[in-house]
């Protein structure tokens, strides 16, 4: 990601107008350009009409959550990672480090993907209603963290967009002359009007569009070099340097990784694609394509600055006015025929609106929920979404020098993420908001210890968190800040922690009072069944929260019927017969014994011996739990289950009434092991799909009728 970039635009026009002329006229570049800008705008604007023409809320306009499969989520990955950027920074890296560089920069920006995958779903289960890493953290900690890691998430995205449009400007003016001014100003509007119409749905499906075209040109990109530049084995053993490793290459595969991953982690527009998959296994498998399609292409680019300079092509003809490494690419495209001039031009064009589109949703998003706590109107939101624009068109146009901003970023990325991750696991429940805020703030203290007793110098300790010579010196200072940075900030949240609670034990002890180490806080259970996410609202449908973890057992189920066992601490459910829906309560009226044809009976017993089971049709099991006491004699003479309509016979089936119908949702597959994530579905059974047919005297068992 740009986060890394030693790319300067100011920099850029001079040096490179010394080495090429492009002989693109303006009509063609105009045409070229605004074409693709036309062509991605389209997309979006259909994806805006196919969202409206389904459900269009203000949930689904901002996040969209679970309505991605895994292929079209794969090329978003792939799409909302590219960007003008890489078409500097990547070979740049090539002309410091070498292929070493080349390929550890290149896994820097891959791994973030299965890192959103693997982090995804812990972060859904914990926050079923966000679909942004605020909204976890906003549950989780408190307002205060929460507003510090949507500031810091906003200042993120608004730089970032700068960075693409001002390195959209200077590309366009390298290779058509062209004024940048114009073509930053209509790529902003007319993504941020079909990302307006649309929401985050348009830019899922223009990201997936993008993605493939990105792919295809990139291929094409290849070929053409690959063909036209000819090198030798004497001009690869003339620079050993670039096939060999070096220290500095050796610390970036430190370096580069976590700069890239923390940051990234500000990035909400990633977060919408983790929680907009359907299932977990789409987001893995999600995960696998996107990274996949992401490394040889960013390989590629990458390894253009190893060709430039194996050619001779970089560092130039004039050694006192060498290329920077980070226009070598470019240094490539002025040797090769127009059209490729051409083709590099609708690239440029198609690498700025992927990301310029995944931004304005996600920087719209977090404006919306966090800044706003989602009090906004829709209609509101699409107009803060346009003019949110206007300031970073401005600052684009002008080009301003934002890498220190970046710089800054990626070293706070890794103070304030790091104690946020930390309550991720469940261990560190005890951990506050407080504690990671201080964690965050010694965090930063520690790299400045480290510069002050590597320097031996105070100020030059200060002047390290605002890494001044960049990511690539010559010492193990930047090495020492990242290690500093992310280790200190753990250990003082754990400090500050310990800090309190010898407060609080000292207070006890004054008082004489007895101490207790924080409780662990009560779990519901509902958010660990199964492999689909309950909302609140489908929580609130349930008549108790579960607040206890519970035993696990297996499932086992067959063509006609499905047994299913729980425990908890107070009390102990036996399923017989049937899978039924995890919803509501049970009727209290009771209903005569007469199951017609097509209903399915299930008997629940409460506390007591072990009820006896049957998996035969015939019912003996139910008819022995009769006899035993646990229901009223001859209450239940036989249990029925449809031969040609099984219940059980294809999960994912409606299961309704006259009146009413509720989804079933997907059970564990056979034989897997099952929790106290299933007892919600049995005290509180189907209420608009049951009746009460029968209950014990002392309501330790019933029988309840669900209509198939």
């Amino acid at each position: 990601m740009p986060t890394s970039l030693n790319f300067n635009p100011r920099q850029t026009t001079l040096s490179l107008q010394l080495l090429i002329t492009m002989a693109l006229t303006p009509a063609v570049s105009n045409t070229l350009i605004y074409v693709t800008f036309a062509i991605f705008f389209c997309v979006g604007i259909y994806a805006g009409v196919r969202a409206r023409g389904k459900r269009q809320d203000k949930q689904d306009w901002l996040g969209a959550t679970r309505s991605q499969t895994a292929w079209p989520l794969g090329a978003n990955w792939f799409a909302a990672n590219m960007g003008v950027w890489i078409l500097f920074s990547l070979p740049e890296i090539a002309t410091i480090t070498g292929l070493q560089g080349v390929i550890v920069y290149t896994f820097a920006c891959v791994v973030p993907i299965p890192i959103f995958a693997w982090l995804g779903p812990m972060i859904r289960r914990k926050s079923p209603k966000g679909f942004t890493l605020t909204a976890y953290m906003l549950k989780r900690f408190n307002r205060v963290l929460h507003a510090f890691i949507s500031i810091m998430s906003v200042i993120y995205m608004a730089c970032y967009m700068v960075s693409e449009l001002s390195a959209l400007g200077q590309t366009l003016n390298l290779l058509t002359g062209l004024d940048p001014l114009a073509p930053i100003i209509v790529v902003s509007l007319l993504t941020s009007i079909y990302t307006a119409y649309g929401g985050f749905r348009a830019s899922l499906l223009t990201d997936t569009v993008q993605g493939w075209c990105l792919l295809f040109i990139v291929i094409i990109s290849a070929i053409a070099i690959v063909t036209n530049i000819r090198i030798g084995p004497d001009q690869i053993s003339a620079q050993p340097w670039i096939l060999q490793g070096s220290k500095k290459g050796w610390e970036q595969l430190y370096i580069l990784p976590v700069a890239v991953t923390f940051s990234n982690f500000f990035h909400q527009g990633f977060w919408q694609r983790a929680f907009a998959s359907k299932t977990d296994k789409d987001l893995r498998q999600s995960a696998i394509i996107g990274s996949t399609m992401l490394f040889p292409v960013l390989f590629f680019i990458g390894f253009t600055g190893i060709i430039a300079a194996w050619a001779g092509i970089w560092p130039g003809p004039d050694p006192a006015a060498p290329v920077p490494g980070s226009l070598s690419f470019f240094s490539i495209i002025a040797i090769l025929p127009d059209w490729l001039v051409g083709v590099v031009v609708v690239l440029t064009a198609a690498l700025v609106c992927s990301s310029i589109d995944t931004l304005q949703s996600a920087l719209v998003s977090t404006l919306s929920n966090d800044v706003f706590n989602n009090q906004l109107p829709l209609h509101f939101i699409r107009v803060i979404g346009v003019v949110i624009n206007a300031p970073i068109i401005y600052m684009a146009a002008r080009q301003l020098d934002i890498f220190q901003v970046f710089l800054i970023g990626d070293l706070l990325a890794c103070v304030a993420i790091t104690p946020a991750m930390l309550g991720l696991y469940d261990g560190f429940y005890f951990l506050n908001a407080y504690d990671a805020l201080i964690g965050a703030i010694f965090g930063l203290f520690s790299v400045f210890a480290f510069g002050s007793g590597y320097y031996n110098d105070a100020q030059k300790g200060i002047n390290l968190i605002l890494l001044p010579g960049g990511l690539y010196v010559e010492d193990e200072s930047v090495l020492g800040a990242f290690i500093a940075a992310p280790f200190g900030a753990a250990i003082a949240t754990f400090l500050s922690f310990g800090s309190r609670q010898a407060c609080i034990f000292l207070y006890c002890k004054v008082r004489g009072q007895e101490y207790e180490f924080p409780p662990k806080p009560e779990i519901d259970a509902t958010l660990y069944a199964g492999d689909e996410f309950h909302t609140e609202d489908e929580r609130q449908q349930t008549e108790a929260d579960i607040h206890k973890a519970f035993d696990q057992k297996k499932i086992k189920k067959d063509e006609e019927e499905v047994d299913l066992e729980v425990a908890t601490d107070k009390s102990r459910a036996d399923v017989a017969t049937a899978t039924v829906p995890r919803s509501a309560h049970i009727n209290s009226s009771a209903a005569p014994w007469n199951p017609p044809p097509c209903e399915t009976l299930l008997f629940v017993r409460h506390g007591g011996p072990a009820v006896p089971r049957s998996r035969s049709k015939s019912g003996t099991g139910m008819r022995n739990a009769a006899a035993s006491g646990a229901v009223p004699s001859g209450a239940v003479p036989s249990v029925r289950v449809p031969s040609s309509n099984s219940v059980v016979s294809s999960l994912g089936q409606r299961y309704c009434t006259s009146h009413y119908s509720l989804p079933l949702r997907r059970w564990p597959s056979q034989g897997s092991q099952l929790g106290a994530e299933m007892i919600p579905s049995l005290p509180y059974l189907g209420s608009r799909c049951s009746e009460l047919e029968a209950e014990s005297s002392d309501h330790s068992a019933f029988v309840v009728r669900f209509n198939v």
